[in-house]
């Protein structure tokens, strides 16, 4: 959040649109995918330490409202919780 504001407050703002937690870390890769995960596997499994993925080739490609589309769908498998146990 310190290095990234901007990435970190889109992502909230999302997250509390759709009462999801937020993700305590967010990474950027090279694949052309979004991903939800817990941030040490089994270890981060019983609480919010969540993690969300997000390629580099989805936001250079995709305008704001699709991206934010793209993220909500990711962090409602932070909302469903159980699911993702």
């Amino acid at each position: 959040p310190n290095r990234e504001p901007l990435l970190f407050g889109f992502v909230q703002r999302i997250s509390r649109a759709i009462d999801a937690p937020t993700p305590s870390r967010i990474d950027i890769d090279t694949n052309v995918n979004a991903s939800a995960g817990f941030r040490q596997g089994l270890a981060s499994i019983f609480s919010d330490d969540l993690v969300l993925t997000i390629g580099l080739p989805l936001v250079a490609g995709l305008n704001t409202r699709q991206l934010a589309g793209v993220v909500a769908h990711e962090l409602g498998h932070f909302a469903q919780g159980g699911g993702m146990r």
